[in-house]
């Protein structure tokens, strides 16, 4: 019995500080609760204040997130883009078997970190060059890919007017060298008639004087 008695005490003084334990976890919890969420707030400023198309999706390619700047590139209003599949939002019908395989490539490990350019799809079905920044994340046992997007049309089109300039430049040379050579017997030809008639005139000169005399 008085050992009973002792060992209350100790029993007490154990659930005590499992209960002051829990307490102080309790007390934590809300700061960390406060922090991931003024974490979550900053991240959704960062991604709806990006000048780039900001797109998330799990491994399987189903949209998770679509900001403002994809909502104008595309489109798509994020209601109407999260919980579809980015291979049928955002690809061309015509390439839709490539783009298939292409997405799988575009959402793999392998893909992280790189750039990739691609021919996407607007919500009124036209097309334009992208460029897309991939990057992975964990989450829980799962990953999650996000993809900042932007429209290089105006990088094409300056490519295009540059490679059309030095063609144009090439012909150019093409043509001087043509013209170059075409002129240089003209001339060879030109000299030596002005040299012919020269010396003509020197021989009927010559005659003339010959038969005065």
């Amino acid at each position: 019995m008085s050992a009973l008695i002792d060992e209350q005490p100790a029993t007490l003084d154990n659930s005590l500080a499992t209960l002051n334990s829990q307490l102080d976890e309790l007390q934590r919890s809300p700061s960390a609760l406060n922090r991931k969420i003024d974490c979550a707030i900053d991240w959704r400023e960062v991604i709806d204040t990006s000048n780039d198309s900001f797109i998330a999706t799990d491994a399987s390619g189903v949209i998770l997130e679509w900001n403002v700047k994809a909502e104008q590139l595309f489109g798509w209003t994020a209601e109407e883009a999260v919980g579809r599949q980015l291979v049928d939002t955002i690809f061309p019908p015509s390439e839709e078997a490539a783009s298939t395989g292409g997405l799988k490539s575009l959402l793999s490990a392998s893909s992280a970190g790189k750039r990739h350019e691609l021919t996407a799809r607007r919500k009124d079905l036209s097309e334009i060059p992208v460029e897309a920044s991939v990057s992975m994340m964990r989450c829980g046992s799962s990953f999650v890919f996000n993809a900042f997007i932007h429209d290089i049309t105006q990088r094409r089109q300056l490519q295009v007017q540059l490679t059309h300039a030095q063609k144009l430049e090439s012909i150019g040379q093409l043509s001087a060298g043509i013209a170059h050579e075409i002129n240089t017997p003209t001339q060879y030809v030109g000299d030596n008639t002005r040299f012919l008639q020269e010396s003509l005139g020197d021989i009927f000169t010559a005659l003339a004087a010959y038969e005065k005399l």
